[in-house]
C-alpha cells in the first residue's frame, strides 16, 4: 500500500488477528486513531493497557474513552495529528506523562470494572409489577 510517500517508515497492518493485537501494540512507539466513527473505540484502551501513547480523532465517543489522556484532533486535520503524533513520539516528557496516564485510565475502563458496574446498575432498577 503506498499512501502519499510513508512507506519507509510506517508499517501497514490488515487483517490482523485478535490474538497478535496486545503482541503488535506493545511494540508500538504510537497510536494514531483518526476514525469518523466508532461503536466504542476499544483500540484506544488496547493501546493504553499496553503502554502506547496515541492520538485519536475527535469524532463520536472517542473523546470520552481516551478522557482527555490523548490529544484529539478532527479526523481530516493532518497538521493537527502531525503535531500530536510528534509530540508523544518525539518528547519524552510529554510521552511519559501520557504512557503513565494511559496506564491509570484503562485500569478504569477494564472488563472487571465493566461488569461491576453493570451489575450495580441491575442491582439499582426497581421491578414494576
Amino acid at each position: 500500500m503506498t499512501i502519499g510517500g510513508i512507506t519507509e517508515v510506517v508499517t501497514w497492518v490488515e487483517d490482523l488477528p485478535y490474538t497478535a493485537v496486545p503482541l503488535m501494540l506493545s511494540a508500538a512507539q504510537a497510536l494514531l486513531f483518526p476514525s469518523r466513527y466508532e461503536g466504542f473505540g476499544l483500540p484506544i484502551l488496547e493501546a493504553m493497557a499496553a503502554g502506547v501513547p496515541g492520538v485519536s480523532s475527535d469524532c463520536a465517543c472517542l473523546p470520552e474513552i481516551n478522557g482527555g489522556v490523548w490529544q484529539t484532533c478532527e479526523p481530516d486535520d493532518v497538521v493537527g495529528f502531525s503535531a500530536a503524533i510528534d509530540e508523544v513520539v518525539f518528547d519524552e516528557e510529554a510521552r511519559a506523562a501520557q504512557v503513565s496516564a494511559g496506564l491509570e485510565r484503562a485500569h478504569e475502563s477494564s472488563w472487571e470494572r465493566c461488569a461491576e458496574r453493570t451489575a450495580e446498575f441491575i442491582a439499582s432498577m426497581t421491578v414494576i409489577a
